[in-house]
This record gives C-alpha cells, structure tokens and sequence, in this order.
C-alpha cells in the first residue's frame, strides 16, 4: 500500500491521496463507502486504480481480490435488484459464490461518490 496522506473534513470511508507514480491519487475504502465495516489492511489489501480513461483518479481501497474470472464460466442471476446504480449484472460460479458485476463509470460519476467532504 503507498503512503496515504490524510484530508481534513472528509467522510469516513475516504482514506485520503497518495502519489502513484508521479500522480495524485485519491483513495476510497470501498466497503466503508458501501456501509460495511472499514477495510483491515492486510497482506491480500489491494488498490484498483482508476485512471486517466474514466478522468477520475482514484484508488478503490479492498479487502482481497479474487482475481478475473470468464464471464463463460459464470451464470447470469436472473432478476436480481442491483444493491447501487453501479452494480450491474449478478452472477454465480460454479461453488455458488456470488458476482457482482462494477461498472466503474457510473461509480466514479455517481454524487455519493464525488462529495467526500462532511
């Protein structure tokens, strides 16, 4: 995890920015935001950037990642109500884990997401 610099008059789940190569990032606990418990920093915490195609630097702070899975390999949960307007589809593997589909775009232009400030 890089260096995280601490903003001042911030809700909770913004962790504050880091600089990640030369660029000023800003960092979001994504379970915090969601309303779950803040994320543990831990050897399996990982940072899914989002760059300069979205235009929206920032880090979205997670527990673990599982790494990508073929949408082949999964089906499709018909009917499911999204739980946020940036989830999209919901699937399930084969040992019936549950998927959820991100769509990145409308999390990073969403305005609970934009206003961090309290």
């Amino acid at each position: 995890m890089p260096e995280l610099t601490k903003v001042p008059l911030t809700r909770s789940w913004f962790c504050g920015v880091a600089n990640l190569r030369g660029v000023l990032y800003s960092i979001v606990d994504f379970s915090a935001f969601m309303g779950g418990e803040p994320t543990t920093l831990g050897p399996d915490s990982r940072l899914l950037l989002v760059g300069q195609k979205l235009a929206a630097y920032c880090g979205i702070l997670v527990n673990r990642m599982m790494g990508l899975r073929r949408i082949e390999q999964l089906q499709r949960v018909e009917g499911a109500a999204p739980a946020a307007p940036w989830v999209g589809a919901e699937y399930t593997d084969g040992e019936d884990r549950r998927w959820k589909e991100l769509q990145l775009r409308k999390l990073v232009e969403h305005p609970d997401f934009l206003q961090i400030g309290v």
